[in-house]
C-alpha cells in the first residue's frame, strides 16, 4: 500500500522509494500477486523490461484471472520490440480494462507488424466503444496512424484531442 502511495505522478514516480516496499511485501508473502504487478509496472516504466515480464508471468501464475498481470507482460514484450508476442496478449485483455491503453497498445502492436489497416480499425472501434479516451492514448495512436498515412491535417486534430487529456495520470503513455 505504501508503495502505491509513493509511486504516483504527484510524487514524480520515485521508483527508488517504491521498490523497497514492494520487495519487502514479497519477502513477507511471495504469493502477493498485487505486489508483483505493481513491481512489474515500476520496472516497465523504468526500463527493466525483462524483470517486468518475469514479474507479470509470476503474478499470472499466482492469479490466472488477473486483469493486471497480462498488461505487464504485454507492455514489456511490446517495449522490448516483440510486437508479435505482445499482440495476442493485448488482444486477450478485456476491452473495458483501461481501454485507452489496451486499445492504443493493441493498435501499436498491429502497426509495428505492418498491419496498419487493422491498427486503424482497432483505434476506431475503441474510440466508438469508449469515447472518453481518458488518457488520450487512442487519439495519440490515431494521430500516429494518420501521420503515417500522410494525412497531416487530421493527425494534428487528433494530437490536439490527445493533448486535452493531460490531466489524467496515464497521460505519460500518450
Amino acid at each position: 500500500t505504501r508503495s502505491r502511495l509513493i509511486w504516483t505522478p504527484s510524487n514524480q514516480w520515485p521508483a527508488e522509494r517504491a521498490v523497497p516496499d514492494l520487495r519487502r511485501a514479497l519477502e513477507l508473502n511471495p504469493n502477493a500477486d498485487d505486489a508483483l504487478v505493481v513491481l512489474g509496472s515500476v520496472h516497465n516504466h523504468t526500463g527493466l523490461l525483462e524483470e517486468a515480464f518475469r514479474e507479470g508471468q509470476q503474478a499470472a501464475s499466482i492469479d490466472p484471472a488477473s486483469q493486471y498481470a497480462p498488461r505487464q507482460i504485454a507492455h514489456s514484450l511490446l517495449s522490448q520490440g516483440n510486437a508479435e508476442a505482445a499482440l495476442p496478449v493485448w488482444q486477450s485483455i478485456p476491452r473495458q480494462s483501461l481501454p485507452s491503453t489496451t486499445g492504443s497498445h493493441t493498435a501499436w502492436a498491429l502497426f509495428r507488424l505492418g498491419r496498419k489497416q487493422e491498427a486503424f480499425s482497432t483505434i476506431e472501434g475503441f474510440q466508438r466503444d469508449f469515447p472518453g479516451d481518458d488518457s488520450g492514448g487512442l487519439a495519440a495512436m490515431k494521430a500516429l496512424l494518420l501521420a503515417d498515412a500522410g494525412d497531416a491535417r487530421q493527425a494534428e486534430a487528433s494530437i490536439r484531442s490527445a493533448e486535452n487529456k493531460k490531466a489524467f495520470a496515464d497521460f505519460h503513455h500518450t
